[in-house]
């Protein structure tokens, strides 16, 4: 009861971090929000917000096992579109799900002879802040060799993390 009871206190707080129109959590507090960094950490070391979007969807994924909410199902589903598209480019960070995809990766696999650098299942890292002072989003819609990595690099943990939403998704049978 007790582990129940953090997960869905944690969870009741994310939800007030995604109080957006997008619906996407920010980095806290929610009366000063903070889309695509920490607060403090400088733009230039800032790696996309994919992992951290996947990181709370499966948090409150958790929360959702022990009592299951729409609410839970909103913010899950608010997360997931982000990176598939309903994001301010509109282009899906997961290559080969979704319509629109980024236009390269930063990837060695473009120097094989593979187009952009997209291998399927390819996970971006996503929006990182326009840059010092700059909160708004920035993903590099270049169509270069190897665009910017903050935001085009595809990381085996993103990947790991959105098979475990899928999981959690599986479990509680509303995917």
């Amino acid at each position: 009861v007790k582990l129940a009871n953090e997960h869905i206190g944690y969870a009741g707080a994310l939800l007030t971090l995604a109080n957006n129109p997008f619906g996407v959590v920010s980095y806290g507090p929610a009366n000063q929000p903070h889309f695509f960094a920490p607060r403090g950490l400088p733009a230039d070391d800032a790696l996309g917000n994919t992992a951290h979007l996947l990181r709370m969807a499966i948090s409150v994924a958790r929360a959702n096992r022990f009592t299951p909410k729409d609410e839970y199902r909103a913010f899950i589903h608010d997360q997931l579109n982000w990176i598939l598209g309903n994001n301010p480019a509109g282009v899906s960070l997961v290559e080969g799900l979704g319509h629109t995809f980024l236009p390269a990766y930063h990837s060695h696999a473009v120097f094989a002879g593979i187009a952009r650098g997209a291998l399927p299942g390819a996970i971006a890292n996503g929006f990182v802040p326009r840059g010092p002072g700059d909160g708004r989003p920035f993903i590099d819609l270049r169509a270069v060799d190897l665009p910017d990595a903050r935001t085009n690099a595809c990381a085996a943990e993103n990947a790991a993390l959105f098979i475990e939403l899928m999981a959690h998704l599986k479990r509680t049978a509303f995917m």
